[in-house]
């Protein structure tokens, strides 16, 4: 799996550990992570038009619906497409650290621009665990275009501070990754094994 995945994963995935202990995790925190994966995606394959992508409502009713398919925990991460040009990645819990490369190559593709999530429960050997399920949109029409991250951005989509291509309305965080503290958690959890 590549470096930058595995660490933004354990840093996405750190985030939902809110989850495990029973606070609330916004979306705000979530879309924050997933762009954040994106932006350390980009700067490391050095893609030049990496698109930061918008927590869109209408794709949470879809994973909503989504969580209620997903009763039974088989521990597997997985990509569907839904219809056209929705794709869905479901995790549980325990697949978050254990997730397939490919899986989350698909999940910071260049051309997605929306994303929505939902949290439920499933079983697994009767016991409860956290399933996670992302909706998001992609466009197969944007083909990556190497170079700095944020210096091939299309026009209706211009750079922003995180070295992602933007909307000139939608959603953007300042800030940027504690790398230091992503490699400390990174090593935790490998030590843990």
């Amino acid at each position: 799996m590549n470096l930058t995945i595995f660490l933004g994963l354990a840093f996405l995935a750190s985030s939902f550990v809110a989850v495990e202990a029973k606070h609330f995790v916004t979306r705000g925190e979530v879309l924050k992570g997933v762009n954040e994966l994106r932006a350390m995606y980009a700067n490391e394959t050095q893609i030049g038009n990496m698109n930061e992508v918008v927590y869109d409502m209408k794709l949470e009713t879809i994973a909503k619906k989504e969580v209620e398919k997903h009763k039974v925990c088989d521990h597997k991460t997985m990509m569907v497409t839904l219809d056209g040009n929705l794709q869905l990645f479901k995790f549980s819990a325990f697949s978050f650290w254990f997730s397939d490369s490919q899986v989350m190559e698909d999940m910071v593709e260049t051309g997605k621009t929306k994303m929505a999530f939902a949290t439920g429960k499933c079983k697994y050997n009767k016991e409860e665990d956290d399933v996670f399920i992302f909706v998001m949109d992609t466009d197969p029409n944007i083909p990556m275009v190497p170079g700095k991250p944020g210096s091939r951005c299309p026009e209706n989509r211009p750079f922003s501070n995180n070295g992602l291509c933007g909307t000139r309305k939608g959603y953007a965080r300042k800030g940027q990754v504690n790398k230091e503290g992503v490699l400390k958690f990174a090593k935790f959890i490998l030590n843990k094994r």
